[in-house]
């Protein structure tokens, strides 16, 4: 098995970073929108929007953990 050099460990680890700010953020901009204005038809779109995002930057730090063992 090849050792993963230092600078990919970083690398490895400011995504792993980027891909949580990503989430916190999309969740919760997510539900200060729903607290705020509720889910309506005005709201529904964002809401959906924000909730692919949260689920799509979940699913790239899977992937990345998957990679990464």
């Amino acid at each position: 098995m090849a050792e993963i050099s230092q600078g990919t460990i970083n690398r490895i680890v400011q995504c792993y970073q980027e891909l949580v700010r990503i989430i916190n953020l999309a969740k919760s901009t997510e539900y200060k929108l729903f607290d705020e204005y509720n889910e309506t038809q005005a709201t529904i779109n964002d809401l959906n929007a924000l909730s692919t995002v949260a689920t799509d930057a979940t699913d790239n730090f899977t992937r990345l953990n998957t990679i990464i063992l």
